[in-house]
């Protein structure tokens, strides 16, 4: 519906189509997508006298010298109407729903029902009520009472009444809680001047201060088989999340932001003595939205078994990769909706994906499970 993707400050350009053509959706999408004031009459026309009232009492739409505007900003995510702020200078804005939080969504919505589910710092309240579908009970946070407010508005809005909507900092409104899944997309801009009020924006002078403290402190609010999937941009130099205790997955594209970090999936589990472990993938740009909560799983699985290697395990190649032969060299490609993309290989990979039972180096095994390209044969089904 719009020419170009979303980006921070102006979520939305108005598409030309819109501004030509005079039915109804388009007046809604020039009203509630794209800013643009509208005449009272075309909306009402749109809308239906009854409900533009309804719309105009809840502050909705705002009327302004004869003409309809829209103080908000609509998205239809996955079926569900969801309000926020436009950002455009107001430093207690609140964020909806972009393409960062399809891909938080898709990497950390459970596969299976659960009780109990957290979205900290929820802004607009998009991922909770997402969330509210597969958990039993949901709450999201967030230290801005304003996006507490929209929230709970969208919520009543969309009629799901299992989400529960508090402010605070951090995990402090959910002390002593435990929750099955924990999502969280905290502000990671950089602000090295420490200037700036934007709570949407920043996360500390390197940017990932936040997103950081909220990995490390994530493990006291999970239940045992509990997990917690953050969305950062992490710079280089920041402090390890590793603990004697704890199972960590650091997924990370190779796609730059402006101020030189790098989009991260942090993923963080309990592990049981002996089975604590931090791993690491590299994804490539273009497979970054193939990020699931199922191939995550399958992560999981394989830096398992690699930790305590079973000499009965059998090996196979990964669902739908091809390998090809190009002159001299192997390339292998992920099937359509992986997180494998296409890469070079060297004779000893190939060989392995070619016949993966038959006796190969340790070592050629583990860097084609590692890199996504062999799988664990009669691996656990995700949870």
């Amino acid at each position: 519906m719009t020419e170009q993707p979303d980006n921070l400050r102006r979520p939305l350009t108005p598409s030309r189509e819109a501004q030509f053509r005079d039915d109804a959706a388009a007046v809604l999408l020039r009203l509630f997508f794209c800013a643009i004031p509208t005449p009272a009459c075309e909306a009402e026309a749109a809308l239906g006298p009854e409900l533009l009232r309804a719309v105009l009492e809840c502050g909705l739409l705002l009327t302004d010298g004869g003409k309809l505007t829209a103080p908000f900003h609509l998205r239809l995510v996955r079926g569900l109407y969801v309000f926020s702020d436009y950002l455009d200078g107001h430093s207690e804005a609140v964020m909806g729903a972009g393409e960062t939080t399809a891909i938080l969504y898709q990497a950390g919505c459970p596969t299976r029902p659960v009780r109990r589910a957290l979205d900290l710092g929820c802004g607009a309240g998009t991922l909770a009520l997402l969330l509210a579908r597969t958990a039993a009970h949901v709450v999201g946070t967030d230290i801005n009472p304003r996006a507490v407010a929209v929230a709970k508005l969208n919520a009543s809005l969309n009629g799901v009444h299992n989400v529960e909507f508090l402010a605070g900092d951090g995990f402090a409104p959910v002390r002593g809680e435990r929750f099955d899944v924990i999502l969280s997309q905290p502000p990671y801009y950089p602000n090295p001047r420490g200037a700036s009020i934007e709570t949407y924006l920043h996360g500390g002078v390197r940017g990932d201060e936040l997103a950081w403290r909220i990995a490390t402190e994530a493990p006291s609010y999970l239940t045992p088989a509990g997990k917690a999937v953050i969305f950062a941009s992490w710079t280089s130099g920041r402090p390890p999340i590793h603990t004697p205790d704890l199972k960590v997955l650091e997924l990370s594209t190779n796609r730059r932001e402006l101020h030189g970090t790098r989009q991260g999936i942090t993923v963080v589990a309990h592990a049981a003595a002996g089975e604590a472990w931090h791993a690491e993938r590299e994804v490539a740009a273009d497979r970054w939205g193939e990020i699931t909560r199922a191939a995550i799983e399958e992560i999981f699985g394989v830096e398992d078994y690699l930790l305590q290697p079973s000499a009965a395990a059998e090996f196979e190649a990964a669902a739908g990769l091809t390998v090809l032969r190009e002159g001299s060299q192997t390339v292998v490609l992920g099937a359509p909706g992986s997180w494998v993309g296409t890469a070079p290989v060297d004779e000893a990979t190939r060989a392995v994906l070619e016949s993966p039972n038959a006796g190969h180096a340790p070592e050629a095994i583990r860097a084609a499970l590692r890199r996504g390209l062999l799988a664990l044969r009669d691996a656990p089904t995700p949870p």
